[in-house]
């Protein structure tokens, strides 16, 4: 048997075989950078946190046609279908399958023998290289309002396929060899949305990568570069129908791209591929265009590369063995492209026309005012029309258990683009009045800009509500505390004035109202013990009925109490609040009690004008009104009346306290 010369020659040539490779999505390609824009399922690829844009169920295939340089056409294959499921509204899934992304290379080896003649071995002899990412999810979690954050894992199956020859005389066997080195990877995503009109993504790739075997050393070279790196991008929106986005990650690569929504029904963008690790600069550039139909999306893009010399059959491959592959979708050997989609959205169908950008609560709850939120705004809602035509507006507002329902603000009219801050109140129920401790309440708000919507955009936000006694130290909230016609204090009013009926037989009846206060007065202040306890910023007041049943309480506690019996038989007060601007520490409250007198009968109840003022009363009249001092206990009404005066003259005329606004005077309006 002659001796068999076996000439073994390396010819290396790499080619595309069965499914050619995946690159994200049409979209995606052909803005170029899609870190900071991912809003679809597609973000499963390029930044898992905007899976959080799904709306509710979203569908999309995927499906393209390569081009090479040698002139060559293939396709149209199935790129991917992936599935999105966005739940309560602060969670999202999605699941990817991607045959498309799939590649495979072929190094051949010739085996030449002048006297076999075997020259078919050359096609028997081919190492076959596989790397595949069929399957692939994703989970997207709103952590904010502007901050969503998510996590994709792939599965990254690599192959190879090892002739081995054995030669026994003539006859030359050939076995294959099959290695495996199946890769877990993580990639970890981030989405900030820092402004209404700006956006940052940051994604990491590979942050966690596992093998569960590797290939033999032999074959280790092989193996698919899964090397850690952090892309992070931008997208600005300048204008409502045009955007720019930009993408660099920390292997030099770099990409941004821009979009004009030409109409609700046409998108058209375009992008740009950097690869300066290579020292190509440009890369690649791309085109697309979107189509809007509602609840289904049409999007088509091509991908052109100017340096085709690894883009097509017959390739060298020692460009391929010098640096291997990285990503399987993108990569040296990717060839140009068109790509069309079609992407459906399932479920909550409404597109959003209007944005919420931040809520500002105005101010705390306290249950004894909870009235004055029903004209007063409780908070402030910036508001940004998102739509191409203009619309109206409506804010609501509802916290769950203390509001039978929500409160909804006028409809303010926005034109496309513009921001409002928008006004809301709310209609508190009685149920607030028994919350006894300060709390922390979750607020529902939202936008609504069509009627035939629950609403576009919903928000949370803290509402601090205090107890039912506690008071703001504002005077002009303290008559919120003021129950005449609460039953213990009808009560007792009626029996004290029924108890001392004698008293008023033979009075003037222009007197009788200055004599009913001063009966009341003396019965309700010589049962009353005052509890000095000067007003903080903070206070805490009790009703009425909680001042009777505990016989005592504090300046304003006293004030309140004795205000409401007053009201209870028709006579109005004003509370007079004094803030020494050297000790506003000794801030104190007392009453003013119209008398009903007119000015030229005030000698009816003294001859002294230091003791009484006149003032016009709720109905613009003039009368005689009388300061009290309701913390004088068991002197009685003159003490009460004599330290009041005094206090108001000294404080009030003489130190000039009403002219430099630390001593006012406060109408209590008489239910």
């Amino acid at each position: 048997m002659n001796r068999l010369i076996i000439v073994i020659i390396i010819q290396l040539a790499v080619s595309f075989v069965t499914q050619a490779q995946h690159v994200s999505s049409p979209k995606a390609i052909g803005l170029g950078a899609y870190t900071a824009m991912a809003r679809d399922v597609s973000a499963i690829d390029w930044n898992p946190a905007g899976l959080i844009f799904i709306r509710d169920w979203e569908l999309r295939i995927n499906s393209f046609v390569e081009f090479r340089r040698d002139g060559g056409q293939r396709g149209p294959f199935f790129g991917d279908s992936a599935i999105g499921k966005r739940f309560s509204d602060t969670h999202a899934f999605a699941m990817r399958y991607a045959p498309g992304l799939t590649r495979e290379f072929r190094i051949a080896t010739d085996v030449i023998s002048p006297e076999s003649g075997l020259d078919g071995t050359r096609d028997l002899l081919r190492q076959q290289l596989e790397y595949s990412q069929v399957y692939s999810a994703g989970y997207a979690h709103l952590v904010s309002p502007s901050i969503a954050v998510g996590v994709t894992g792939r599965f990254i199956q690599q192959r190879i396929t090892d002739p081995t020859v054995h030669i026994n005389g003539d006859t030359v066997l050939v076995s294959q060899n099959l290695y495996d080195e199946p890769i877990w990877s993580l990639d970890a995503g981030l989405l900030y949305m820092m402004r209404s009109d700006l956006t940052m993504g940051l994604t990491a790739k590979n942050f966690i990568s596992l093998k569960e075997q590797s290939f033999p050393d032999d074959f280790s070279h092989f193996s698919i570069n899964d090397r850690k790196y952090l892309r992070a991008g931008l997208l600005y929106l300048p204008y409502t129908n045009y955007f720019v986005v930009a993408d660099y990650d920390t292997r030099n690569h770099a990409q941004f791209g821009h979009a004009f929504q030409v109409n609700d029904f046409l998108t058209i963008r375009q992008g740009n591929f950097l690869n300066f690790e290579r020292g190509e600069t440009f890369e690649a550039v791309s085109g697309g265009i979107g189509l809007n139909f509602g609840t289904m999306d049409i999007d088509v893009s091509y991908l052109y590369f100017f340096d085709k010399s690894t883009r097509g059959r017959g390739t060298p491959a020692r460009a391929f063995l010098s640096t291997g592959i990285e990503d399987i979708g993108y990569n040296q050997f990717t060839p140009n492209r068109l790509d069309v989609s079609v992407r459906l959205q399932l479920g909550r169908m409404h597109e959003p026309l209007a944005r919420i950008e931040y809520v500002e609560i105005m101010s705390d709850v306290y249950p004894a005012a909870y009235q004055v939120h029903a004209y007063r705004p409780i908070a402030k809602v910036r508001v940004r029309n998102v739509s191409h035509r203009p619309i109206e507006s409506r804010v609501g507002f509802f916290v769950d258990r203390i509001m039978e329902g929500a409160t909804e603000s006028r409809p303010y009219y926005m034109m496309p683009g513009e921001t409002m801050e928008i006004p809301v109140t709310a209609v508190f129920s009685e149920a607030i009045k028994s919350i006894a401790n300060f709390t922390l309440q979750t607020a529902e708000i939202y936008v609504r800009a069509t009627a035939a919507t629950e609403y576009d955009d919903r928000r949370q936000a803290h509402l601090a509500i205090h107890g039912r006694n506690d008071w703001n130290g504002d005077i002009l909230t303290l008559r919120y505390f003021i129950t005449p016609e609460e039953p213990q204090i009808i009560q007792f009013t009626r029996e004290v004035l029924n108890q001392n009926q004698y008293k008023l037989e033979d009075v003037n009846p222009a007197v009788e109202r200055f004599k009913k206060s001063k009966i009341l007065f003396d019965h309700f202040s010589n049962m009353m013990m005052y509890v000095h306890d000067p007003r903080k910023t903070h206070n805490r007041v009790q009703y009425p009925a909680e001042t009777l049943d505990l016989r005592g309480g504090d300046c304003d506690d006293m004030a309140v109490a004795f205000s409401s019996m007053l009201a209870s038989i028709g006579v109005a007060t004003a509370f007079v609040d004094v803030v020494p601007p050297d000790e506003p520490h000794n801030a104190h409250v007392y009453l003013l009690m119209d008398t009903g007198l007119a000015p030229d009968q005030a000698h009816l109840i003294s001859s002294n004008p230091k003791r009484y003022i006149i003032r016009k009363n709720e109905i613009g009249d003039e009368t005689v009104w009388i300061p009290l001092e309701t913390t004088v206990t068991k002197e009685g009404f003159n003490t009460a009346w004599d330290v009041g005066a005094e206090s108001y003259y000294n404080e009030g005329i003489l130190q000039g306290g009403i002219i430099n606004g630390w001593v006012r005077i406060v109408d209590v309006p008489r239910i």
